[in-house]
């Protein structure tokens, strides 16, 4: 009698991220390859959640809250969902002065919410004051240091770092962080 061979497939996580960019669910992706030690399914979607295009201070983290929610009602068969918000905040001592960072929210079937935010860095204060008029990171920083010229730099935080650091760099931690306090959800509950 021959050998039986049982051909045993892993059913990989599902993961939604609440952005059709590609660099944030890419960086989820490699975020949740780390922490879990395994091959993800990740797939990005537009969150159809109302949120502004700017967010300011606490509106950041509850838009982020609303795209997690909006993410797990569209695709409830998903086994993990993360929402990456971006925003600006009011340093505390000096209201013109603005910082721009990023919370990573994840949750799972057990209605837990990791929270993770990026390292935060000050914005120029005349690209500040365009953002407080209304204006988006991306057009104040061209108006500002780009006027006359068609381009526009895709990643903000590359230029304003002089080329250290990338969106990706920047987020990374912050989702390795949230996908592993999901992980370890037991050491952030009370008993």
């Amino acid at each position: 009698m021959g050998a039986v061979y049982v051909l045993w497939r892993k059913v990989m996580k599902k993961i939604i991220v609440a952005s059709t960019d590609p660099m944030k669910y890419e960086v989820v992706e490699v975020a949740a390859i780390c922490t879990f030690r395994e091959a993800c399914i990740v797939h990005g979607i537009d969150a159809e959640a109302k949120i502004p295009s700017q967010s300011f201070d606490g509106q950041v983290l509850n838009n982020a809250h609303n795209r997690l929610i909006a993410i797990r009602a569209q695709h409830p068969d998903a086994d993990i969902w993360v929402s990456i918000e971006d925003g600006l905040f009011h340093d505390g001592n000096d209201g013109n002065k603005l910082f721009y960072r990023a919370w990573i929210l994840a949750t799972d079937a057990s209605n837990f919410i990791a929270k993770s935010s990026t390292a935060s860095f000050e914005i120029p204060l005349q690209v500040s004051a365009l953002l407080q008029s209304g204006k988006d990171l991306r057009a104040a920083i061209k108006e500002i240091f780009f006027s006359g010229n068609s381009y526009i730099p895709k990643d903000c935080i590359h230029f304003i770092s002089d080329g250290l650091v990338n969106y990706r760099e920047f987020y990374l931690p912050a989702a390795n962080i949230a996908l592993t306090q999901l992980k370890h959800k037991e050491w952030y509950r009370s008993a």
